[in-house]
């Protein structure tokens, strides 16, 4: 069973599995099952569906499409198929989601497959100060206000109904550019804001 997407090996008595996968640059996941020399792989190989896949993934086992069953939110690879082993190619549908804060009425953050998504606010309003020891904390706010005003749907809903529309992925790049509203933003993966201000929940206004 595979329920993690993550690259790595794991080595048992009687066989070996590698996934290579990197969800910044692509969202297939390649996957290797050899078994030990004189052994059979003697089980099905389940798939998790990731919660946040636009669709079901497709498989392409050993170089040729494949169509698959369903259990439970995973996707069966019958033992049959992998029993002197086989490569897998698994490609999982990325798109923009979004998550409202639960005591928040049309505050949202947006998410990319997996990855939350924060919006770049420079460094120009960093400031600091002394919060125990060897501990600062932010001194100010890097913008005058939270709130996103949207001009191109009849409602927060419809903008966020159609989020896809307004919040576009660059080619080859992990920058998100947010159109449609009154404040132009470019988001990127979080895990990267590590040198500016950033803004992850927004509060969305028609």
């Amino acid at each position: 069973m595979i329920s993690l997407y993550i690259a790595s090996e794991y080595v048992s008595d009687d066989y070996v599995v590698t996934m290579d996968c990197n969800f910044t640059e692509s969202d297939k996941v390649n996957i290797r099952i050899n078994p030990t020399a004189g052994k059979e792989i003697a089980d099905d190989l389940w798939l998790r569906i990731p919660t946040w896949s636009k669709a079901v993934p497709s498989v392409r086992l050993n170089g040729k499409e494949k169509e698959l069953g369903q259990n439970e939110g995973f996707l069966i690879v019958p033992k049959e198929d992998i029993a002197s082993g086989a490569e897998l190619e698994v490609c999982i549908p990325f798109g923009i989601t979004c998550e409202s804060l639960p005591d928040g009425k049309n505050t949202y953050a947006f998410l990319y497959g997996p990855y939350v998504l924060s919006a770049r606010l420079g460094a120009k309003k960093i400031m600091t100060k002394p919060h125990g020891i060897a501990v600062v904390a932010s001194a100010g706010r890097s913008v005058d206000s939270d709130e996103i005003s949207i001009v191109s749907e009849k409602s927060v809903e419809d903008f966020v109904g159609n989020i896809d529309k307004y919040l576009i992925k660059r080619d080859g790049e992990a920058e998100f550019d947010l159109i449609g509203t009154s404040k132009p933003l470019v988001f990127t993966t979080h895990f990267n804001q590590y040198t500016e201000s950033y803004g992850i929940y927004w509060k969305l206004k028609f």
